[in-house]
């Protein structure tokens, strides 16, 4: 089985560009993904059990370090005169870096604290 894309060149000329493609490879990555995540929810659910004071104490530093690094990226752009903007491209490299990376702890800070509420809840 292959995938085919179109592609067109500067000059408009249009090709189809054919890629092999075996989807079987998909049911074995995303089973592999299945296994992996259930396996890390129940080592969370053991480790709310254990200790949940210490996974609030990292949930709470994950979130505080993205909303730190989110903070910092946007002072930048405030700095400049811009109180209202969207996104990070009036931003530097580094701006952006920081911004982006903020983001993303403070996503898996607020996914971990809502596993954190369900595996409480289910512990019940």
């Amino acid at each position: 089985m292959s995938m085919w894309f179109r592609r067109r060149d500067a000059d408009g000329t249009v090709h189809h560009i054919s890629v092999p493609f075996e989807p079987m490879s998909i049911i074995l990555f995303v089973g592999l993904a299945v296994a992996f995540t259930l396996s890390l929810f129940a080592a969370f659910c053991n480790a709310v059990v254990e200790s949940p004071a210490s996974i609030v104490v990292v949930i709470s530093a994950l979130v505080a370090m993205g909303f730190a690094m989110f903070s910092t990226a946007k002072l930048s752009v405030i700095r400049t005169g811009r109180l209202v903007s969207f996104g990070p491209r009036l931003m530097t490299q580094r701006m952006r870096w920081l911004y982006v990376t903020g983001y993303v702890l403070l996503l898996f800070g607020a996914s971990l604290a809502l596993l954190f509420v369900v595996a409480a809840h289910s512990l019940q």
